[in-house]
């Protein structure tokens, strides 16, 4: 039951449940998938380029909605959560949730470029929502297998992929390490994927 799940591992736990395992990750995939890709189907930025917008323009115009769409999502999911535990209120750190909360809307900001830059490659509903959920599912099984390879020189590629981030944020006792990092990667990520889709739909044909 959720009340005594609730009790158990204290709304940062559930949180940490909602964002770690793959469903937050999984419906947002969805969201950004339908928004960006219906934004082709329905001509909506083949107008756009019509009217002499440049494509660097339109792409991160897009952007914006895009992270904003995902956040407010993840507001969504955190805002039920506390509501659920509301009789755990007084035991709640309530420091520790908002750090972890705002560590996952960063996160989850990197995480929706990559989905849309999926969605501006494919240009198929079916085809970005399935791609968008494979990297979500199996990225960070190739990350780990990573780890094991570069083992010997004491390297982890798993410390600088967003979605294992995503999943190993800690809820209590937050490292400056992992802090400065978890800014920094996701930072880079979003940058990395806002610059491939900027380009790839720079050259690519708009229907």
């Amino acid at each position: 039951a959720p009340k005594s799940m609730m009790r158990e591992i204290g709304i940062a736990g559930v949180l940490q449940q909602m964002f770690g395992g793959h469903f937050v990750g999984i419906i947002a995939a969805v969201l950004v998938s339908i928004f960006v890709i219906r934004e082709f189907s329905a001509g909506t930025v083949k107008n756009l380029v019509g009217k002499g917008y440049t494509r660097p323009a339109i792409f991160f115009a897009k952007m914006i909605p895009v992270i904003i769409l995902t956040l407010v999502f993840e507001a969504v999911v955190v805002a039920i959560t506390i509501c659920m535990g509301w009789q755990e209120f007084s035991a709640t750190a309530w420091g520790d949730v908002a750090f972890y909360t705002g560590f996952q809307f960063l996160f989850g900001a990197a995480i929706a470029v990559i989905y849309m830059l999926i969605g501006e490659l494919t240009r198929n509903l079916a085809a970005g929502i399935s791609v968008s959920i494979g990297m979500l599912m199996f990225s960070t099984t190739l990350t780990a297998g990573l780890d094991l390879v570069f083992h010997g020189l004491e390297m982890q590629p798993s410390k600088y992929w967003v979605l294992d981030l995503m999943s190993s944020c800690p809820i209590a006792d937050f490292e400056t390490e992992f802090i400065v990092r978890g800014v920094l990667v996701s930072a880079v990520w979003l940058v990395i994927a806002a610059v491939l889709g900027g380009l790839h739909f720079r050259k690519a044909d708009v229907k």
